[in-house]
């Protein structure tokens, strides 16, 4: 088994005995990352969005607490939606 040095320490040791260049954050898939995040906060917008049309036409009017969770789906929707792409298709990729 290799042992590291002093310059190893961005390094990672795999099974089948070599050492591999590991980012600042690991081996993170940013593409997917991004689209995860993007595909997460668009359903968190429309779970928040149809829950605030369709649940007071279906149940009546809604207590503060559901009409504050729909609202906050959709609030953390959007912004999961707009800083996804930023947040791992540009900043973590550039700070590696």
């Amino acid at each position: 088994m290799l042992s590291p040095s002093l310059g190893d320490w961005k390094r990672s040791y795999v099974p089948d005995g070599e050492w591999v260049d590991m980012g600042q954050y690991g081996s993170l898939d940013y593409p997917r990352m991004t689209k995860l995040g993007v595909a997460l906060g668009l359903a968190l917008f429309a779970v928040g969005a149809a829950g605030n049309m369709v649940a007071p036409a279906v149940f009546g009017p809604l207590p503060g607490w559901e009409r504050t969770l729909f609202f906050d789906a959709e609030a953390i929707g959007v912004a999961l939606t707009l800083l996804s792409p930023f947040v791992f298709g540009i900043f973590l990729p550039l700070t590696e």
